[in-house]
């Protein structure tokens, strides 16, 4: 079973994953972008991908590259690269030593120059054959990211919105939608610790905070990243939020934001008196000079009250108290 943790938000925002017969991991999990045919042109994201392999490349040819791998073989007593079950038993033990901690430290200097994340310089220097590019991890130091950003303070909807966002975060496409809670200026990565099981207590609607301050989806992108790219993700993003408010509770979520002629008609259909007396509709549908049948009004009352009802149903109902 996964489960994850995260350090504060001030503090790089690194992910780290725990896996639990192996210990601890050094490494975040890549979530993956989408990606079209390749049809002779590169798309946005295929850019940024060939721009992270040039940047593993150049770091690969560069001196310090050998030299740090020497140095770390050298301290885990070894001569030759390791295989990847090697590298996974031994991690935590290594760790442990003052000397390896310090050659951490440098390789994460090293890898701030080229953009690299210290645990892929770290598995570039003690693994035998490892392809960053290939690899269900990240490369870079910074990577695109979805965050779930909230300034409420309910300890059941922080557990409920930390659960579902990371049940959305294991999708592949979701790029890690964690829960980042925001008080004044301060931010702290909420992580349920429980995942994949839920919260013991239902979240019930009296629970619910409004829909429009319960949350807001944050698309964050490193540095040189393709701006049509991002726009792909503020897509994503906001398909996440949906699905999200969906799973929380929350009804009559639009799938995209129209405007309705109904709207301008809420004074004529007198939506601020709530049940209409027995005639108010009758009244609604004859205010007018021109003289009708007894079938047209029939008729315009009976769309009156259609109307009146779909008014409603978009102005008073989402705004109620659960």
């Amino acid at each position: 079973m996964f489960t994850f943790s995260q350090k504060d938000y001030n503090s790089s925002d690194i992910h780290t994953l725990s896996i639990s017969h192996l210990k601890s991991a050094p490494v975040p999990v890549k979530h993956f972008l989408r990606f079209g045919d390749r049809m002779g042109k590169l798309r946005p994201e295929e850019r940024w991908a060939e721009h992270v392999k040039e940047r593993l490349i150049a770091f690969k040819v560069s001196k310090d590259f050998r030299r740090l791998r020497r140095k770390g073989l050298s301290i885990i007593g070894r001569n030759k690269v390791l295989t990847a079950l090697e590298y996974w038993k031994g991690w935590s033990q290594w760790l442990s030593l003052p000397e390896y901690r310090e050659w951490r430290d440098e390789c994460a200097r090293l890898g701030e120059r080229f953009g690299l994340g210290v645990w892929t310089v770290e598995a570039l220097c003690l693994l035998r054959d490892y392809r960053p590019d290939r690899s269900s991890l990240v490369a870079e130091i910074e990577w695109p990211r979805v965050r779930v950003v909230t300034r409420r303070d309910d300890p059941l909807f922080l557990q409920w919105l930390g659960y579902h966002a990371q049940s959305l975060g294991h999708h592949p496409e979701s790029l890690g939608a964690y829960v980042v809670r925001r008080q004044g200026s301060f931010e702290s990565t909420q992580v349920y610790l429980d995942y994949p099981i839920p919260p013991a207590t239902e979240l019930p609607p009296s629970r619910l905070p409004p829909r429009h301050t319960a949350f807001h989806m944050r698309v964050e992108t490193p540095p040189g990243f393709p701006p049509e790219a991002r726009a792909g993700l503020e897509k994503q993003a906001a398909e996440l939020e949906r699905e999200l408010l969906r799973k929380l509770g929350y009804r009559g979520i639009p799938q995209r934001l129209r405007s309705s002629p109904l709207v301008k008609k809420a004074r004529k259909l007198k939506l601020s008196t709530g049940k209409l007396p027995r005639w108010g509709l009758y009244e609604i549908a004859t205010r007018t000079e021109r003289e009708r049948t007894a079938a047209e009004d029939r008729e315009r009352i009976k769309t009156m009250k259609t109307q009146r009802h779909r008014a409603r149903e978009r102005l008073i109902k989402p705004y109620q108290d659960s």
